[in-house]
């Protein structure tokens, strides 16, 4: 649902002296050098507020968690994308991060020219790492093939960042995280801080993946491998490669309900286990796949 909302015009980048103080720290600083009005509209939904799009000619767009939209009366204009750019000048490759936090800002680009800006606001809940860390060592000492984890992107990506962390730096295991599309374990060239002691292998497409992860497994042979699959069958895929460490895959289902039925045939062949990770922060443990799912289709067929 849109909306429009009309704002005085102030320098760019600015707040009012009764709004100064009302964004959290690294909000301000990830949306500097943004209109006013921009401003004022994120100071009043910032618990809710998931990306801001601001391209030149059109009206700047604040996207929520909730999915809907909020557009601002008054075009982007060049002037306006000309301090946004300045604001970014001192981050490398076009992409910031802000203080150690995962959100970050591009520049939107048609046929070289640059046209607007994005700012990504990633909204950060803590994992439950006590569970976290049952299930990851659980996983270990039982010698699982693979640790699945499930839930909502958003929620397994800040998962698998802290698994990362406790494997490489709590357990003290030689860990991997690859990363498809560059997006889980850090921005442009720098890794993120939050995935510990874990190397970071970045990658632009799930094909270069699969590759990284097969010359990783052949030559590094990490003991934990993580990263992100599009499907079962491409787990399946990664798990055939063999390596003799455990693989911690994000698989996109939010629970086990919703879990592709292709895990059941794939979790009797590789033994699995399971985390499924929840908005709120919490972790429910799945030490053993298989049974899971067969004790979850037997009460299904009751």
């Amino acid at each position: 649902m849109n909306a429009s909302t009309e704002l005085p015009r102030a320098r760019s980048g600015s707040l009012e002296p009764g709004l100064q103080g009302a964004l959290a720290p690294d909000l301000q600083k990830a949306l500097e050098g943004l209109p006013p009005r921009v401003l004022h509209t994120a100071a009043a939904t910032q618990d809710a507020l998931r990306a801001v799009i601001c391209e030149v000619s059109r009206g700047p767009q604040l996207w929520m968690t909730t999915g809907k939209s909020v557009v601002l009366s008054g075009s982007f204009s060049e002037e306006d994308l000309a301090e946004a750019v300045q604001a970014m000048s001192p981050w490398e490759d076009g992409i910031s991060g802000v203080d150690g936090e995962l959100h970050f800002r591009m520049l939107l680009q048609s046929r070289s020219v640059t046209r607007g800006i994005v700012v990504y606001l990633h909204r950060h809940r803590k994992p439950d790492v006590s569970q976290l860390l049952h299930g990851l060592k659980e996983a270990v000492a039982r010698g699982r093939a693979a640790l699945v984890v499930l839930g909502k992107p958003e929620a397994q990506e800040n998962a698998l960042r802290e698994l990362a962390s406790l494997a490489s730096a709590s357990l003290g295991l030689s860990t991997v995280l690859v990363d498809p599309q560059g997006r889980i374990g850090g921005r442009g060239r720098a890794p993120h801080r939050s995935i510990g002691a874990a190397a970071w292998v970045p990658t632009r497409t799930q094909q270069e993946a699969l590759t990284a992860i097969e010359n990783l497994l052949t030559h590094a042979r990490p003991r934990v491998l993580l990263t992100a699959v599009d499907s079962a069958s491409e787990l399946q895929s990664v798990l055939a490669m063999g390596g003799g460490c455990l693989l911690v895959a994000a698989l996109p289902a939010q629970d086990l309900h919703g879990a592709p039925a292709e895990l059941a045939g794939l979790s009797s062949r590789w033994p699995t286990a399971a985390l499924v990770a929840r908005d709120d922060g919490s972790i429910e443990p799945v030490p053993d796949l298989r049974r899971a799912l067969a004790t979850m289709r037997d009460r299904q067929n009751r």
